[in-house]
């Protein structure tokens, strides 16, 4: 909130602009995280661990902990971005497997790619705020060798798997796990007419 109130680009959010007050976001944030966890749990266990750690990563490590201390906090957020792929790959497959932490490795490798030019073009911003980055301590050189080196990396890592899961072999052969079938595809069958499944 303090810092959202410093920054051009985020002064207009709800917290910093007064329309909610700090109580309304924490109720409003601790009852759909506890209801999302809670859920995802209720899914699957380790679909449920796996979101827990995405949220305790974001919002205790990286936001509290580390956004104000050191520019190298964005890998630990790049890591809570890469968490909803693998556990959504995990709930699919019932277990963590290397094409649910290639993707996962590929969403980090895509953080530097959404926050640098952030930094770079909000640079007084993160100064006003008192945020340090990655620009600001190492320069704008730097900077772009980190982001081109990065997107060529991260779409190696999201490309790689790609023939395994989406070729016409695989397809004809992989099935989703039966808790998957069970708690999420069958529901939600029940609930669209019939005519959603004519081709």
């Amino acid at each position: 909130r303090d810092i959202d109130a410093l920054m051009n680009r985020t002064v207009g959010r709800p917290l910093p602009a007064g329309t909610v007050s700090l109580t309304e976001a924490a109720v409003l944030a601790s009852l759909l995280s506890l209801a999302g966890i809670g859920w995802a749990y209720w899914l699957a266990p380790l679909y449920g661990l796996l979101v827990a750690a995405g949220l305790l990563l974001d919002v205790v490590v990286y936001s509290v902990l580390l956004k104000r201390r050191t520019p190298f906090s964005i890998l630990i957020g790049g890591i809570s971005g890469g968490m909803p792929i693998l556990a959504g790959r995990a709930l699919a497959t019932g277990t963590i497997d290397g094409v649910g932490l290639l993707f996962a490795l590929g969403v980090l490798l895509w953080i530097p790619l959404h926050i640098l030019t952030f930094a770079i073009s909000e640079a007084d911003d993160y100064a006003r705020a008192g945020i340090p980055t990655i620009p600001a301590r190492y320069g704008l050189t730097a900077t772009r060798w980190l982001i081109s080196t990065t997107i060529v990396a991260a779409t190696m890592a999201m490309a790689s798997p790609n023939w395994k899961i989406f070729s016409l072999q695989r397809i004809g052969r992989s099935q989703p796990s039966p808790l998957l079938v069970g708690k999420v595809i069958r529901p939600v069958m029940a609930f669209l007419p019939p005519t959603s499944f004519q081709v």
